[in-house]
């Protein structure tokens, strides 16, 4: 995940849930109904609650990808204005 760091810096929070905690077996399972994931893999990252890498192979393939994507989609509403309100 160093790359992550380097690559992102203050722009993400990686959680983390221990499935040795009863509670957090009982998240994950609302987390993969409400996303729509159905295999099951060791390892699985959701950016923006949303867009789901489930699997190494898929997070090599995408995270980075869409990280990008979203970073400039989260720059573009910090700088648009309210036309509503006039507020920026």
């Amino acid at each position: 995940m160093s790359e992550l760091e380097e690559r992102f810096e203050t722009f993400y929070v990686l959680n983390k849930y221990d499935l040795g905690i009863k509670t957090n077996i009982f998240r994950l399972v609302a987390f993969q109904k409400q996303l729509g994931i159905k295999d099951n893999e060791p390892v699985s990252m959701v950016v923006d609650y949303q867009h789901v890498f489930n699997g190494f192979t898929a997070i090599k393939q995408g995270l980075f990808d869409r990280i990008d994507l979203s970073v400039v989609w989260r720059e573009r509403q910090s700088s648009a204005v309210c036309i509503l309100c006039g507020k920026s």
